[in-house]
């Protein structure tokens, strides 16, 4: 300590202050001695440091005098010490660094924010999701053309394979009856040298047998005979011989077909689309929604008193019917986004949203218009307007929505508008309307005074407006509850059978071994008990309460669980909760929260 003490005394005064440490000098100075090392003539251009903080940032001292700056110079525009102002910045105004810095940041700040909202930082930080969006589409294309190609390959294997075989039955059938021939030759030179041999016996025979009248008659029925000694016909041999036809690689391919590169189309025809065909044809998976719909519809008619209650409770029991595949891929939209004004942010939000709850379908935002299916445009004068009209290209239609500027209401409602015009160009409007319009037909009489449920959904993203018919091809959205603040817990759920979940990197449901459920564990349950307080910590598990709507409708694993519960009396309502729909314990749809039992089937194995 005394040695480092010793070290910091100013060199002229021998003061304790010495700060400053010359680096050519090696020696210790305080301020004023500097000031006066620095006026002499040979030191002038002595380099100091400050002793006090060794390792403080260089770039805040003036490098051609290593002292502190202390102000800004107004004509340079750069930061100068005192030594400065009376040198290389003499005469020049000066002003407060603090005073500078403070005016700098408001405008560099004003310009940042301006830069990190412009189109290019929204696509930048939505281009991961698009990239492995586009990804799952390129996966999908490649795998079908691999399939085609391998089938189509194994085809023509075949009947490469029946051609070799009918020349080898060829080759196989000539040798055979060239064989035979030669086996004719062998059996009648073979007969003839048997012959050949006897006559020699006889002509020892003969030689020594006396002259008599059997052995001129012998001799006469010999010389008979003689003609079976010949030679027999022998035919030549046929040559075979394979000559190998040399195709090139171009013939092979004119077998095979040609491989088209196009992007996929959802949508034929605007018809598809608002009729519900575009599910049956496309997305392959309505109609299955639809025997469900119409099985429900059936179950209602044997109802005696129909009632909301008992709609709700057979919708929840039918509301499994997809099954998990890792084979299987999201559909996949493509979206264009034509947006320059403030409402971009809101239509990038709801595309995130049906990302997040619908695992089975993908908006993926493109930047090719041609190839899109839904086109977004911002073109509308008229206040919370909405209008939607089809185009086509060629054979593609692509649903195009024209969202309003002067469009009023908070951010949640001008989500929820873009959420539902996205919603009605993909046709979930005529699908749902047709579920909704049967189950929510009259209101729930129900004392209650915590009632909450009025209809079946009064919370779907369907009430938000209605929809009317301008001309063929166009259609008009006009806002009207503004209440409505996006999805229902419903909402979701329909989605979500007609999209059915599959298996991507970020959605891998596991069952719980305490409830029987699948989790999938993402953080989508924040509203599920919407409009009262939610009963989960915001997940879907990952251990147990209640499920996400994608788990919901998967019975793959879960259905005897779901059938331990029916045996119960028991159902999941739109909340994932279990409920038991007795009145006597406030227990049911129309209420915020399930009873104890029911509580407890669903946190503890049925």
């Amino acid at each position: 300590m005394a040695q480092s003490a010793k070290q910091n005394v100013c060199e002229m005064c021998r003061s304790a202050r010495g700060s400053q440490f010359c680096l050519d000098c090696n020696q210790y100075f305080c301020l004023n001695c500097k000031t006066s090392h620095l006026r002499i003539a040979v030191c002038r251009d002595h380099r100091f440091k400050n002793s006090e903080s060794a390792t403080s940032d260089t770039s805040i001292f003036c490098q051609d005098h290593n002292e502190s700056y202390v102000f800004v110079c107004d004509e340079c525009q750069f930061p100068v010490c005192k030594i400065c102002t009376v040198k290389s910045h003499k005469g020049h105004s000066m002003a407060d660094i603090e005073e500078t810095v403070s005016k700098k940041k408001n405008i560099f700040l004003a310009s940042l924010n301006s830069t990190l909202n412009t189109d290019e930082v929204l696509e930048l930080e939505n281009s991961g999701n698009q990239i492995g969006q586009y990804e799952v589409m390129l996966n999908e294309s490649v795998n079908s053309t691999v399939a085609s190609i391998q089938r189509d390959g194994e085809v023509i294997k075949m009947s490469v394979d029946k051609v070799v075989d009918q020349m080898i039955q060829e080759v196989n059938t000539k040798s055979f009856n060239q064989k035979v021939l030669f086996n004719e030759a062998l059996k009648k030179t073979n007969d003839a040298k048997e012959f050949t041999k006897s006559l020699r016996c006889k002509e020892a025979d003969i030689r020594t047998s006396k002259d008599t009248i059997r052995l001129l008659l012998e001799m006469m029925s010999l010389e008979g005979s003689f003609g079976k000694i010949k030679v027999p016909y022998i035919p030549t041999p046929f040559h075979f011989r394979y000559t190998k036809s040399m195709t090139k690689d171009y013939d092979i391919r004119a077998l095979m077909g040609q491989v088209e590169i196009k992007v996929r189309r959802i949508f034929v025809d605007e018809e598809d689309v608002w009729s519900g065909r575009v599910f049956e044809f496309v997305l392959s998976h309505g109609t299955k929604l639809r025997k469900e719909i119409c099985l429900l519809e059936g179950k209602l008619k044997t109802l005696k008193n129909q009632k909301d209650t008992e709609a709700l409770i057979l919708f929840y029991k039918n509301q499994m019917i997809n099954e998990l595949s890792r084979s299987d891929i999201p559909k996949i939209v493509p979206v264009f986004i034509e947006i320059k004004s403030n409402r971009r942010p809101f239509v990038m939000s709801s595309i995130e949203e049906f990302n997040m709850h619908v695992p089975g379908l993908v908006l993926a935002v493109t930047k090719d218009r041609p190839e899109a299916d839904v086109v977004i445009i911002d073109n509308v004068e008229l206040p919370n307007s909405i209008y939607i009209s089809w185009l086509k290209s060629g054979s593609h239609y692509a649903a195009e929505i024209s969202l309003s500027q002067n469009f009023k209401g908070t951010s949640k409602l001008k989500q929820a508008a873009s959420m539902l015009a996205i919603l009605h160009s993909i046709g979930f409007h005529s699908e749902i309307t047709r579920l909704y319009s049967i189950l929510a037909k009259s209101k729930i009489k129900d004392r209650n005074q915590n009632q909450i449920i009025k209809k079946f959904d009064p919370y779907s993203i369907l009430l938000l407006g209605s929809m009317n018919l301008i001309e063929k091809g166009v259609w008009t959205f006009q806002v009207e509850d503004q209440n409505i603040e996006g999805l229902s817990e419903v909402d979701k759920v329909v989605l979500n059978l007609l999209f059915p979940p599959c298996n991507t990197n970020d959605y891998k449901p596991k069952v719980s071994q305490k409830t029987g459920l699948l989790y999938c564990g993402r953080r989508v349950m924040a509203d599920h008990n919407h409009p009262t307080t939610s009963l989960t910590d915001g997940h879907c598990g990952p251990g147990n309460g209640a499920n996400c709507p994608s788990c919901r409708t998967i019975k793959e694993q879960t259905i005897s669980k779901m059938q331990r519960l029916g045996t119960l009396g028991k159902f999941q309502g739109w909340s994932g909760m279990v409920f038991c729909n007795n009145p006597k314990k406030n227990c049911g749809p129309s209420y915020g929260k399930p009873c104890q039992s029911c509580y407890n089937n669903i946190i503890t194995a049925v």
